[in-house]
């Protein structure tokens, strides 16, 4: 089994001689194979980093042997491996050896997995030999009640097709060995984006294949059955934990199917359930009893009102059925977008929501309004100034529902030459937050003494801050860079904003003193003092906080600016801005400030940060700012941009760009901006490094409503919830559709990671390992946290 591919020095799977990603390393090939342990005491490989930035996975699978009359299939192995294993050994505690692996590139191949469903009497099980689509790698599986295994790879690209030659037995479930006595064979075929059997020869009677199902992780799995079920085996009950749904696509029913021996009254275990429905979509054909006797699954439905009646179905005829009420879906709209991210020195990213109609999926006008505000504003989209703030969304007719806060946050290190690792916090249905990634900089999770009623998130680079529903504050992470609040702070119910420079933030409260900081650019051990200056603390009319790395800015509400901290980054506002009132917004890149009045630019502090805007002083239609870490973009109310700043990080618009006058976003990363444009497509330009070359990518930016950018990768949402990510490749960057990624609402990141929030309330992370994805705590957040208000 040789792969057909020797050059590996680009791929991102890699095995380590060591556990915990120590040791020698081995950078492992799409169809290329190898040995992880021959024994229990010889272990050739222990841990596997895959951080799929480029969809290279591995299938780890047992030997198997139809030659070996003695070889004992008990403990066999086969799985498909998505994330990292800091130790194998721990994760694989007993397989049959030897274990072994093949590098699988997910845009070449993917397994397809078989679950055995029935009585089974005679023969049992079989082994599987495929294949390796895009490499000259031929594989071996085995598949049996004890071991679902995998029966072939495919690629997911309409046309592909592969080959299984079965070897079919009957495993003694005693010793585990196979008596082999039989052969077969089945063709697979993927078609309309679907995997179905074009050809299925020599199987034993009885033995039928159902319709294989997607996987989360992009690869398939089908049921196989055998028709003899004895008369004896029922299904006892039907039941649903809802009597009504409405047909938004997400609202789910759950239908439970349990199955016994009539006789004996005892569960039946991995019995193929077959499902059809009247109405609406099922989550799957056919499903598997548990150790309980049973199988369940989900209803949803899009459009139709009336009587779903749902039926389950066993292979000997027993049969029951169930009906709820499908009623018109609550919600007139999907809205898509994350809610604005407020991080630290010039990595704010400003939300720009979409709302679309249920069916067509085309932008409609809503009424956006926050609560308890009653301001409010009629259109297809919205620019999120309130992440703190629930958000109603309303139709002509008054019927509303609300979006959740932001409730994803996520932080990291920008400096002159790199991008760091960070952390990612989100916060719960249930007013807590959950850390993960950095522990450095604060990828962990607080006792619920001091975590609770939590109302709104932020970060620092090295930190994070909250502040609760009674107005309160605690914050965690790197206690050098705001994780420790001082008592003072502590005691306060009256904060209503925080903001951060690089490890400093700055509150803004109700009462005297108004404006306060912490931190250590406030504890005097640097050069420049970012404690606040009397004249500024006293003002009570503060309307906004504004961070760059090293100085703070405040806007009070007759647009008058005050900053403070170093004078090189924009601690001393200049004269001819100081004069200025009517400022409409504030931008910080990571050294300088920008400001618009009236449409016209003003920027000051670091000049290599663009905090000199002469360049476009003569446009007097900006309407908003968007940095980079060294550059801005204003857009324009003609829809056209203007750059300034270093032409390195962002200040290189192309000259065809400069005419456009269909932009209506712009995101950044460290040194790219991407625009999305008002037909759809995308934009961008700027530092390759950081994003700024879509050429791989372009064909696909089509019917894209939203744009998320971490510290130098970009990702696209489009209309149907798929996403779409360019960039470095590190970082999430895969020029390419999420494999197996769908029904997302909102995209936010961290430095080096990017987590998708799904309409059916989970996360998906991608990106940097460290920084997030290899310990997402799935158990604790998934199903506990929503985009939509609950």
């Amino acid at each position: 089994m040789e792969p057909s591919i020797t050059d590996v020095n680009d791929s991102s799977l890699v095995f380590y001689s060591l556990p915990n990603y120590a040791g020698n390393a081995l950078r492992v090939a799409h169809g290329q194979t190898g040995i992880v342990a021959s024994s229990a005491t010889s272990w050739a490989e222990q841990s596997v980093s895959v951080p799929g930035s480029d969809n290279m996975f591995t299938f780890l699978w047992s030997g198997v042997d139809t030659g070996n009359p003695n070889l004992a299939y008990s403990d066999h192995v086969e799985q498909y491996i998505t994330a990292n294993i800091a130790d194998i050994s721990l994760a694989l505690p007993a397989p049959q050896y030897p274990v072994q692996f093949l590098g699988i590139d997910a845009t070449l191949a993917v397994p397809v997995f078989v679950q055995l469903s029935g009585e089974f009497i005679a023969q049992n099980c079989f082994s599987s030999s495929s294949l390796v689509p895009g490499s000259s790698t031929s594989v071996t599986t085995f598949v049996s009640f004890a071991t679902p295994g995998a029966l072939a790879f495919i690629q997911n690209v309409n046309g592909a097709s592969t080959l299984a030659s079965l070897t079919i037995g009957t495993q003694d479930k005693a010793s585990g060995t196979v008596t082999w006595s039989g052969s077969g064979s089945v063709m697979l075929i993927y078609n309309n984006d679907t995997l179905t059997f074009s050809s299925v020869s020599g199987l034993p009677d009885g033995w039928s294949f159902n319709e294989p199902a997607l996987q989360p992780d992009g690869s398939w799995l089908v049921v196989l059955s055998d028709a003899s079920l004895p008369a004896t085996t029922q299904i006892d009950s039907l039941t649903s934990d809802k009597a009504t749904i409405v047909n938004s696509g997400i609202d789910t029913a759950t239908f439970t199917a349990t199955v016994i021996d009539s006789t004996t009254g005892l569960p039946m275990t991995n019995i193929s359930v077959d499902w059809n429905t009247t109405l609406g979509s099922l989550s799957a054909s056919a499903t598997l009893t548990n150790d309980s006797g049973m199988a369940t699954v989900a209803l949803t439905d899009k459009g139709d009102t009336g009587t779903a009646t749902v039926m389950a179905r066993l292979a000997n005829g027993s049969s029951k059925s169930y009906s709820i009420t499908v009623a018109s879906s609550e919600k007139f709209a999907i809205i898509r977008g994350a809610r604005s991210s407020i991080r630290g020195a010039g990595q704010v990213q400003r939300g720009y929501l979409v709302a679309l109609h249920p069916q067509t999926l085309m932008p409609i006008s809503v009424v956006w309004r926050y609560e308890n505000d009653a301001n409010y504003t009629i259109n297809s989209y919205f620019i999120d100034t309130q992440p703190d703030q629930y958000l109603n969304v309303s139709n002509i007719h008054g019927d509303t529902f609300t979006l959740n806060v932001a409730n994803i946050l996520g932080n990291g290190e920008w400096t002159d030459t790199d991008i760091s690792a960070g952390a990612f916090a989100a916060r719960l249905n249930s007013g807590s937050y959950v850390g993960w990634g950095m522990a450095t900089n604060g990828g962990y999770t607080l006792p619920v003494s001091i975590n609770h009623d939590v109302q709104s998130l932020y970060a620092a680079y090295g930190s994070f801050a909250a502040i609760r529903t009674d107005r309160s504050v605690f914050a965690w992470g790197d206690t050098a860079e705001g994780g420790d609040i001082p008592a003072s702070v502590a005691l306060l119910r009256s904060v209503e904003d925080i903001k951060a420079a690089r490890g400093t933030y700055a509150l803004r409260s109700l009462l005297y003193p108004y404006i306060q900081t912490w931190g250590w650019g406030a504890d005097g051990s640097e050069s420049f003092d970012l404690s606040v200056p009397e004249n500024i603390a006293a003002m009570s009319d503060i309307q906004s906080i504004v961070a760059n790395e090293n100085a703070f800015a405040v806007i009070n509400r007759a647009g008058n600016i005050f900053a403070w901290g170093s004078t090189g980054t924009g601690g001393a506002v200049p004269e001819t801005v100081s004069s200025l009132s009517g400022i409409d917004d504030c931008c910080a890149s990571r050294r300088a400030f920008a400001v618009l009045v009236n449409g016209k630019i003003a920027a000051w502090g670091d000049t290599d940060y663009g905090g000199n805007a002469n360049a476009v002083s003569t446009i007097d239609n900006a309407t908003r700012l968007i940095s980079t870490e060294s550059a801005y973009t204003a857009m324009l109310s003609n829809g056209g941009v203007a750059c300034w700043g270093n032409s390195s990080y962002g200040n290189s618009l192309p000259e065809e760009y400069k005419s456009r006058t269909d932009i209506i976003d712009v995101k950044s990363t460290y040194g790219a901006f991407a625009a999305l444009c008002s037909d759809g497509t995308v934009i961008a330009w700027g530092n390759e490094a950081y994003g700024g070359d879509i050429s791989a990518v372009e064909s696909l930016l089509n019917n894209i409503v939203s744009l998320s950018a971490n510290g130098s990768s970009f990702a696209a949402l489009t209309r149907a919830g798929r996403v779409i990510t360019w960039g470095d490749p590190d970082t999430g960057g895969r020029n390419s559709f999420i494999p197996g990624l769908n029904d997302v609402a909102a995209i936010y990141s961290n430095t080096r990671a990017f987590a998708a929030l799904k309409t059916d309330d989970s996360i998906f992370v991608w990106g940097d390992a460290t920084s997030g994805v290899i310990d997402f705590p799935a158990k604790d957040i998934d199903g506990n946290i929503s985009y939509y208000a609950k």
